[in-house]
């Protein structure tokens, strides 16, 4: 009798991380350039990540592409870890980073042990249903005291997207400081007119420092 090699069908899961594994492999084998705007986003990221002492913190970049604020953070004397779908981009990371594959929000990666962690220019490519296991698997990974960097983009056709976004960011974090940006119009020195013609409906992006809701309210980030 002939038997049929048949492959076991994927589970729900393991076909949405082979997904994700796809495109983010074909996005990172090109080079990459980045816009102006996102540039700026970078930059603004990186001032609220410079409020912070860094030396000797362990930290975590989910989502961190080819390393670029990583090796910020490694050259500031952060222990870092970089978590990203693909191996392409992993790759490109600065030696002394130690690096993770790994499709968010699944993560192999130990509760409890980081003193802080960011997220940027991610979660506006995750299904929209996982966003808050997300929220709750990086509140668990963090140590008391921790803080959390978040830097997305929001959705520009609701009114009060960024409400509700950070409404969902509040569900497990104190929101510490927010920079908003106003993009509408495509360049960051018209940011200023965006911001006064459009008002939030001109909002495009957000980058929110938080720490975990649990702590005291007005302990300081250690």
């Amino acid at each position: 009798m002939h038997r049929l090699n048949l492959a076991p069908e994927l589970s729900e899961r393991d076909l949405y991380k082979k997904q994700v594994q796809e495109v983010c492999e074909a996005f990172w084998k090109e080079p990459l350039e980045r816009s102006a705007i996102e540039k700026v986003q970078q930059r603004r990221t990186w001032n609220l990540i410079k409020k912070i002492p860094l030396k000797g913190k362990r930290v975590v970049d989910l989502g961190c592409g080819d390393g670029a604020l990583a090796k910020l953070l490694f050259e500031k004397g952060a222990d870092v870890v970089g978590v990203d779908a693909s191996l392409s981009a992993l790759q490109r990371c600065l030696s002394g980073i130690e690096t993770v594959q790994a499709c968010l929000p699944y993560h192999r990666l130990s509760e409890g042990g980081f003193d802080g962690v960011l997220l940027t220019e991610v979660l506006a490519e995750i299904k929209p249903s996982l966003h808050r296991l997300l929220l709750s698997e990086i509140a668990e990974l963090m140590k008391p005291g921790g803080f959390f960097i978040c830097s997305t983009e929001i959705d520009v056709h609701s009114y009060d997207a960024h409400v509700q976004f950070q409404a969902l960011i509040q569900t497990e974090f104190e929101v510490l400081e927010c920079i908003k940006s106003y993009h509408r119009l495509k360049h960051p020195k018209l940011e200023p007119l965006a911001q006064l013609v459009w008002g939030d409906w001109g909002l495009t992006h957000l980058i929110l420092l938080c720490r975990r809701k649990s702590l005291l309210f007005g302990q300081s980030i250690p």
